[in-house]
């Protein structure tokens, strides 16, 4: 199937784009990366709930260069209500070694319930090297939070409604934010007031082809959608019939990109600054997955 960009689109407009650059995994528009030729690091969970009073575990990992040597210090850049314990250290990074600390994240009883970006900086000689990000968000236990723009979250078959669930979760995404219903998935991209992330290969499927040829709201025949997917992280739904791809052939891998989409848009960095977004796996004309999967 051959698409051209609808009137009115991303192509056909002015709207201001953000290109997902392939030299270094940047959206064009952030400054630039850190010391492409420092430690790897990351930062897991890189999304996480943590209800006021309460401490949440993060686990820094830092991977030493092939074959230099190099004294990094790292620092948890915390909000005010937020503590880190430890909040910094400093490391002799061997080449090839691995370095690892547990970071405990504890938000103030008076913390207002919100979204917290927590960036975890490398440093060496004074020099950025390498950075990561946390998105804490502070809630009740069992709350919710709404985001800036309404972010959907469809997944049509249960590995990756599980997916969609437990990152749902690791954000206090309200539960109109995660769908396994194909009719409301069409009519959240169909409209322009929802962000929506396919999660996984089937729901990808289903919307840019629907070779299942599942009842839609339009009345389209089987095989066909009237859906287009950007090649680049999106804050915002860009127009109409638009959706995000988040599929892969892995687990780990839709995981992974469905946290770096998420964590995008609602903040407009990526959990680990500068690393490339991870690669989806374009929609193929094959009906996999279900219709009506359940929310757990």
């Amino acid at each position: 199937m051959i698409r051209t960009e609808p009137e009115g689109s991303l192509e056909a407009t002015a709207l201001c784009r953000l290109r997902w650059d392939a030299a270094d995994g940047l959206a064009v528009g952030q400054s630039s990366a850190p010391d492409s030729a420092g430690p790897a690091e990351s930062a897991t969970p890189s999304e996480l709930t943590a209800a006021p009073g309460s401490t949440a575990k993060v686990t820094l990992t830092l991977h030493g260069l092939p074959e230099t040597s190099i004294d990094v210090q790292w620092q948890a850049d915390v909000p005010r209500g937020m503590s880190a314990a430890p909040s910094s250290g400093a490391v002799d990074l061997t080449a090839g070694g691995v370095y690892s600390a547990t970071v405990s994240l504890t938000p103030a009883t008076s913390l207002a319930p919100g979204r917290y970006l927590v960036p975890i900086t490398v440093s060496s000689s004074s020099q950025t090297i390498a950075e990561a990000y946390i998105l804490a968000t502070v809630v009740r236990s069992g709350g919710s939070l709404p985001t800036h723009s309404p972010l959907v979250l469809y997944a049509a078959d249960k590995g990756d409604m599980a997916i969609a669930a437990q990152i749902a979760r690791s954000l206090a995404l309200p539960a109109s934010n995660v769908t396994g219903r194909f009719k409301q998935a069409w009519n959240d991209t169909a409209g322009n007031k929802d962000l929506v992330i396919a999660v996984g290969e089937p729901a990808a499927n289903a919307l840019y082809f629907n070779a299942c040829g599942w009842t839609d709201p339009a009345g389209w025949p089987a095989g066909s959608t009237p859906f287009y997917y950007p090649g680049y992280p999106l804050r915002s739904p860009p127009g109409r019939n638009y959706f995000e791809l988040a599929s892969t052939p892995t687990t780990a891998g839709t995981t992974q990109l469905t946290t770096q989409l998420t964590q995008y848009a609602l903040t407009g960095t990526l959990p680990s600054y500068g690393s490339q977004l991870v690669a989806p796996t374009p929609p193929a004309l094959s009906c996999e997955g279900s219709a009506n999967v359940p929310v757990p």
